[in-house]
């Protein structure tokens, strides 16, 4: 009774004023992480690596394990584990069953990054410790993980790999494929530096970095985004700047955002939203949630999210109130980009004890929509997300969900269940399209072809996308990023383009020759690539309109009054352009060959070999995202 009554109060415990429609989805319980989930990431697109802490667990490790001969030196007595408890393991997506990982320093809150050669580093950990085997010291360890298929891959530990101990610190992959980490503490307090990860021979060993001492105590796991002009944007407690990592040196401090503040333990989630050349990559950070800084039980979390736009001249904080308050929340980008606000509490802080009245109703944010209208309520769960939760997207587009771990000893309240949460985009009417086939490997500012099956289902809002899902603890999604692609439609056919819009509810008539579609659009009302969806005659650069031509400004239901050409335009090839979206009147096909166009630098999307490429056609995901190698 008393769960039911939890939930039903996360359920309707909306701000006033602010309204969140009731929306569907599905949750399904399926397996178990055999330790707390308290740090994962997709190791494969059908492995996911799940990472505790120093501590007992439901899963041994069974047998005779003999691990790398590198760490005979260290951990000559660990060597031999039979049937010991395990502090990691390897769940596979496709069986719902965990695999034992070997681990063997304390990774007590530590961070992650993936390095372009397809190795994950996993950084830090527990700032103290014996060093002996039985609580070995983590706090300057950097293991790492290579992705195997066999089942047989563990970490790889350099237990002095780092120059100083890093408890709670913050992780990215750079942009020229090595990682980054900042911050965390260290033995003898605070530790306000980032180091490289692998260092070049002229770099300093350690950079100190005076922001992360000026927002102590709330500095911890900083919100760490990479921005399309090769700066950090970074924010601890209630401030936020620009820092250009490479001369060390900030470039400019934004307003401090309203409300409580926002970084461990006052934990809020953080997203850089979907990145495309529509607006030439300009960036955009969302902050939701976090706690009062009285840190008691009984308080109320915070009910409100920021969004900057750090590129913009005199950038500021823009508020909006969320249906309900939440701390220890996950931003979790979609994979149509939408984002979802998932897991958490409505009362109290991070840390154990810290924090109750569980919030089980997941948020869903759809960022173009306007103010008072963004938030959709999607079906609630059943279990509690404490502190030590996770959410991560994974290829087939559902959300894999997990951990909670509220007590600093594991009790009944430790939480071993995996969730599969089902956004409504896959219980749609409309089939899923399918990848038939798409490069391993691309390179920056280049063309490759993929096909996809429609399933007969005419290519609407069609968009691609490429997407890091990154490394996932304590709401800290790092390096997750989603980058909208430009793609090209081929055909055999000849191009068919509406003379005159006569079935659309709203039209635009051209008057000049120097018409922009940026400009219509606004005028009316609509975005830009809404206007190149319902009218795909519109090329690329909006360079073939014509004087008197009727250019749909709503969905058109039907097509009449055709013509084979245009007065800017003899191509006997259908191609149909956009940055996020496309339509076409034409036949549906069951097979089509897109054309698609990478990234224009590593700033706008890192180097990686753990990439996925998502395909989405009328809000439908394919049921098959494509991992795929990204490199300079």
């Amino acid at each position: 009774m008393r769960l039911l009554l939890l939930k039903l109060t996360a359920t309707i415990a909306l701000a006033a004023g602010v309204t969140a429609q009731v929306g569907g989805g599905r949750w399904d319980q399926n397996g178990t992480t055999g330790v707390p989930a308290m740090h994962v990431f997709l190791s494969t697109p059908d492995k996911i690596v799940i990472i505790d802490k120093v501590e007992g667990s439901e899963l041994l490790i069974p047998g005779i394990n003999c691990y790398s001969l590198s760490l005979i030196v260290f951990h000559l007595a660990t060597l031999f584990h039979i049937n010991s408890q395990a502090w990691g393991s390897e769940f596979d997506l496709k069986t719902n069953t965990v695999r034992a990982v070997i681990i063997y320093s304390d990774t007590f809150c530590s961070a992650g990054s993936w390095l372009a050669n397809g190795t994950l580093i996993e950084t830090g950990g527990d700032k103290t410790g014996t060093g002996d085997p039985v609580e070995p010291y983590g706090g300057m360890s950097i293991r790492y993980w290579t992705p195997c298929e066999d089942g047989k891959c563990n970490f790889i530990e350099n237990v002095n790999g780092m120059e100083l101990e890093r408890w709670y610190p913050t992780a990215h992959t750079l942009p020229d494929g090595r990682a980054i980490v900042f911050g965390g503490i260290a033995a003898k307090g605070n530790n306000p530096t980032y180091e490289f990860i692998p260092r070049n021979p002229n770099e300093s060993r350690l950079y100190q970095f005076p922001f992360l001492n000026e927002t102590v105590p709330i500095q911890l796991y900083p919100h760490v985004h990479l921005l399309p002009n090769g700066h950090f944007f970074i924010m601890a407690n209630k401030r936020s700047i620009m820092f250009d990592y490479v001369n060390n040196k900030i470039i400019i401090e934004f307003p401090q955002i309203d409300g409580h503040p926002r970084n461990y333990p006052l934990t809020a989630g953080s997203v850089l939203l979907p990145l495309s050349s529509a607006n030439n990559y300009a960036p955009e950070i969302l902050v939701c949630g976090g706690a009062d800084p009285i840190e008691n039980r009984d308080t109320p979390a915070d009910n409100t999210c920021g969004r900057i736009r750090p590129l913009d001249p005199n950038a500021t904080w823009a508020m909006e109130t969320m249906p309900s308050a939440r701390v220890m929340g996950e931003l979790v980008l979609l994979a149509d980009g939408s984002v979802v606000l998932i897991n958490g509490m409505q009362q109290g802080y991070a840390g154990y004890s810290h924090a109750k009245n569980p919030n089980y109703t997941p948020l869903h944010y759809i960022a173009e929509n306007p103010v008072g209208s963004r938030w959709e309520a999607w079906a609630a769960s059943t279990i509690a997300r404490d502190y030590h939760s996770v959410a991560t997207l994974i290829p087939n587009g559902k959300i894999w969900v997990a951990g909670s771990n509220p007590h600093s000893q594991l009790s009944a309240e430790t939480e071993y269940r995996v969730e599969y949460f089902t956004p409504p985009y896959l219980l749609s009417s409309h089939p899923q399209p399918a990848i038939l086939s798409a490069p391993s490997q691309i390179g920056y500012g280049q063309t490759f072809t993929i096909t996809v099956n429609l399933n007969n289902v005419v290519p609407t809002n069609l968009r691609i996308a490429l997407v890091h899902i990154g490394f996932v603890t304590h709401s800290t999604h790092m390096s997750q990023r989603y980058v909208i692609l430009d793609y090209h439609i081929q055909s055999p056919k000849k191009r068919a383009l509406p003379k005159r819009a006569t079935t659309c509810d709203k039209t635009y008539t051209v008057k000049s020759t120097s018409d922009k579609c940026y400009e219509i659009a606004k005028e009316n009302g609509i975005l830009s690539h809404q206007l190149v969806n319902w009218n795909p005659q519109i090329d690329s650069t909006c360079q073939n309109l014509y004087v008197g031509e009727v250019l749909c400004l709503s969905p058109p239901y039907t097509i009449t009054g055709t013509s084979t050409s245009t007065p800017t335009s003899t191509s006997t090839t259908t191609t149909t352009t956009s940055t996020s979206t496309s339509t076409s009147t034409s036949t549906p096909s069951n097979v089509v060959t897109i054309l698609v166009t990478t990234p224009p630098n590593a700033y706008v999307m890192f180097p990686s070999k753990s990439h996925y490429l998502y395909v989405v056609n009328n809000g439908v995901p394919a049921a098959n995202a494509v991992q795929i190698s990204l490199q300079l």
